[in-house]
């Protein structure tokens, strides 16, 4: 579906956003959900991870209100949508997401295969 403009378009074959949702900062779903997010940012950057947090009507650098609107997220409640490179949305929660969960996800999808076959090829140590 296209959009006049997009929120996820500057993203779009950039960056896998992580986008968490709460109404406000104290949620404990959202609080559990970023405690979670902390432990391992070697492994959200080799993904290409983003994380993009809506509290309440303000959003990380992003308008809050249109990009929930585009991903279907409520502003009353938390939700986590993982959305591709290609702007799809590949997986929705509505409780915290573990770490590992995650990433079996992204690496799950056909774009980080590929990646990771490419990285093979060029360094068959894997850096």
């Amino acid at each position: 579906m296209a959009f006049a403009s997009d929120p996820l378009k500057p993203f779009q074959w950039k960056f896998r956003l992580v986008v968490v949702s709460a109404p406000v900062a104290t949620d404990p779903a959202l609080v559990a959900q970023l405690r979670l997010l902390a432990h391992d940012p070697e492994g959200q950057a080799d993904r290409d991870l983003k994380l993009i947090r809506l509290v309440g009507r303000e959003g990380d650098g992003v308008d809050a209100q249109a990009l929930r609107e585009r991903l279907s997220m409520a502003p009353d409640r938390f939700e986590l949508v993982l959305v591709g490179l290609d702007g799809t949305i590949a997986l929705r929660r509505r409780q915290p997401l573990m770490l590992e969960e995650l990433f079996a996800r992204i690496d799950s999808m056909p774009m980080r295969r590929e990646q990771l076959r490419l990285r093979a090829e060029t360094d068959p140590k894997g850096r």
